[in-house]
C-alpha cells in the first residue's frame, strides 16, 4: 500500500509541474492585437516632432554658433521625447512601413550594416526597387489588416532583443515572425551617452519567415 502511495504522489507531481510548465509557456507566447491606426498615428506625431525639433535646434545653433564653429547637431542635447519604448518604437517603424509602403519608415528601422547587406544581395541597381519588393512580399501586396505582438510580463525591456509579431492578411492568412533588434550605444558628449535600436534580423529571412509553410 505505501509503495502505491508514492507513486501517487510521484504521479501528482509530475502533472503539477507539467502543467506549471504548460501555463508558464502558453504564458510566454502569449499575443496582444495592436491598434494600427493609433500606431501609425504616434508615429507620424514622432516624426513631425522630431523634424521641429531639429528645426528649432539649428536655429539656436546658427544663433550662437562662433566665429567659424562647425555646426554640428551632434554637439547638442538630444530629442528623447518617445510616449513607447525605443524597442517597441522600431516595430513601430517597420510596420508603418509596411502598412504605408513608405521606403524611409521601413529602412529606418533596420541596422544600417544588415540592411545594406540585403540590399547588395539583389542584382537589381536601384536599390528602391529592392526596398520596395521585399515591403511588398512582406506585406503581401499591401494586405495586412491586423497585427498582434507578444508581451512578456515586464514588457519589452531594455535586455530583450527577440520580438515575436502576428501578421494578419486580408485573405485570411495569419503569419508569426520573429525578429531581433540591437541597441547600438553612442556618445553624445563625454558625459552622456544613449542608445538607439534596430532591426539586426535580415530582411530576406523575414521574407522567408512570411513566405514559408502556411500555419
Amino acid at each position: 500500500m505505501m509503495k502505491k502511495h508514492y507513486i501517487w504522489i510521484i504521479s501528482i507531481s509530475i502533472i503539477t509541474i507539467c502543467i506549471a510548465i504548460y501555463i508558464n509557456v502558453s504564458s510566454s507566447q502569449k499575443l496582444t492585437p495592436v491598434d494600427l491606426k493609433d500606431m501609425q498615428n504616434n508615429v507620424a506625431k514622432e516624426v513631425s516632432f522630431n523634424k521641429e525639433y531639429q528645426e528649432k535646434t539649428m536655429e539656436w545653433a546658427e544663433k550662437n554658433a562662433k566665429g567659424d564653429m562647425e555646426l554640428d547637431l551632434g554637439f547638442y542635447e538630444p530629442n528623447e521625447h518617445s510616449d513607447v519604448s525605443p524597442q517597441r518604437n522600431v516595430i513601430n517603424y517597420f510596420m508603418t512601413g509596411l502598412l504605408q509602403d513608405n521606403i524611409d519608415y521601413f529602412t529606418s528601422a533596420f541596422d544600417i550594416e544588415v540592411l545594406s547587406q540585403d540590399l547588395f544581395q539583389s542584382k537589381e541597381e536601384d536599390k528602391e526597387l529592392v526596398v520596395k519588393e521585399i515591403i511588398n512580399r512582406i506585406s503581401r501586396n499591401g494586405s495586412i489588416e491586423g497585427l498582434k505582438i507578444k508581451e512578456a510580463k515586464e514588457g519589452i525591456g531594455p535586455n530583450s532583443n527577440r520580438v515575436l509579431l502576428e501578421l494578419k492578411y486580408s485573405d485570411g492568412l495569419s503569419k508569426r515572425i520573429e525578429i531581433r533588434i540591437s541597441p547600438s550605444e553612442y556618445a553624445h558628449s563625454e558625459e552622456h551617452h544613449h542608445s538607439t535600436y534596430s532591426i539586426v534580423t535580415s530582411a530576406w529571412e523575414i521574407v522567408k519567415q512570411i513566405e514559408g509553410t502556411v500555419k
